[in-house]
């Protein structure tokens, strides 16, 4: 049986004075290297935290000449770490058939239980293309119920009636990933999608590739009549080493 693992300190800014000290939680030292290798960076030194102690977001550049070629071309990464230095959520942004495709990368560690039934932790991520995601963390109490992260993109007004992306991690069962549509809504049609697993999903990371997202400002009525079909989803997934 392996040894117990080192509680997680409390992060500041994202889920204060939730996290669980109980020594079932991951250690952050290898874990986070690991996964920022899987990140596709192996040398990242986490981000400082701003004055209103909230999560910063940093552009993954590779040269000092690209670094100051920035602000002309925007990066094709950005990602989200908390103080401890774990990787919250990576946005990558790539071209597929002339349109513009986002990858979420969402790791799901043991490390983040949080106290009580009803927990939840939200934060806005804003990325260097002017997109908004709010990140909304549910029952991750360890006592039995689903892992709920939604993931919404709000649209320019803030609206809160926008589709959500659901990932539900229901233990080693299976894992089922589903939108609901909403007046406003910057998703069109609904997807439903799921992936039996052979382990437990607390342990693994997620990745979800959204092959077509549309710009709410790119939305009207007549488009809205031929896009309402679901849209090509591919899910993987990636179990961590311990």
């Amino acid at each position: 049986m392996a040894a117990p693992l080192s509680p997680l300190p409390s992060p500041i800014g994202i889920v204060p004075s939730c996290i669980a000290t109980s020594t079932t939680t991951l250690s952050i030292g290898p874990d986070v290297q690991r996964i920022d290798k899987w990140f596709w960076n192996a040398n990242v030194v986490p981000p400082d935290l701003d004055a209103s102690n909230e999560p910063v977001i940093e552009k993954l550049t590779s040269s000092p000449e690209k670094a100051k070629s920035s602000r002309l071309f925007p990066p094709s990464r950005v990602y989200v770490k908390d103080s401890n230095g774990i990787v919250l959520l990576q946005i990558r942004r790539s071209r597929w058939r002339g349109r513009w495709v986002y990858r979420l990368n969402v790791p799901i560690e043991t490390g983040y239980k949080l106290v009580g039934t009803s927990a939840s932790a939200t934060y806005r991520v804003t990325t260097f293309w002017r997109l908004k995601f709010d990140v909304t963390i549910d029952n991750l109490a360890g006592d039995g119920n689903p892992v709920t992260l939604k993931i919404r993109r709000p649209n320019k007004k803030d609206n809160p009636a926008n589709s959500y992306l659901h990932i539900i991690v229901a233990g080693n069962i299976a894992m089922r990933l589903t939108t609901t549509r909403h007046p406003g809504s910057f998703l069109v049609g609904r997807w439903n999608a799921e992936v039996a697993t052979g382990f437990d999903m607390t342990l693994a990371v997620v990745i979800v590739t959204i092959l077509e997202i549309w710009h709410g400002e790119r939305q009207s009525a007549t488009r809205n009549s031929s896009l309402n079909t679901s849209l090509t989803l591919t899910l993987a997934a990636s179990m961590l080493l311990i």
